[in-house]
């Protein structure tokens, strides 16, 4: 997990308001959810099953992680680019993409240059999902 602070929880709350939508976390929050819902949607239709309820074992430890749906989708490696790590401005360690979430919900400073990348797999990730969602 990504711990946040008062302040940066405070200001997350205030940038995540309906009315500043247009806000590059709110965007890229979003599209990570939207990527998520969609590559969920194909494994759902690809295992002809109804619901994510019919999926309960595995979200609890799979929930956020779209290398594991994509994986169970079969999708080239190629389409996840540089989604593997990324750093948070002012920490050495190196996280995993799948918490970038996080870091956008909790207004955590991701280094610019991962935070682009990041981006821009998630965009090509939903271009992917776009061309097979039915």
């Amino acid at each position: 997990m990504i711990h946040a602070g008062i302040s940066e929880l405070r200001n997350s709350f205030r940038r995540h308001n309906q009315e500043d939508l247009a806000t590059a976390e709110c965007r890229k929050l979003l599209l990570f959810y939207a990527v998520e819902c969609g590559l969920k949607a194909l494994v759902l239709e690809h295992l002809k099953l109804k619901s994510t309820d019919d999926l309960k074992d595995v979200l609890g430890k799979s929930g956020h992680d779209l290398h594991y749906w994509a994986k169970a989708l079969k999708m080239p490696a190629t389409h996840f680019g540089k989604w593997k790590t990324f750093r948070i401005r002012g920490a050495p360690d190196h996280l995993s993409a799948n918490r970038a979430h996080e870091a956008w919900r909790y207004g955590i400073d991701i280094l610019p240059e991962d935070d682009e990348a990041l981006e821009t797999c998630l965009k090509d990730l939903w271009n992917w999902a776009a061309e097979r969602i039915t």
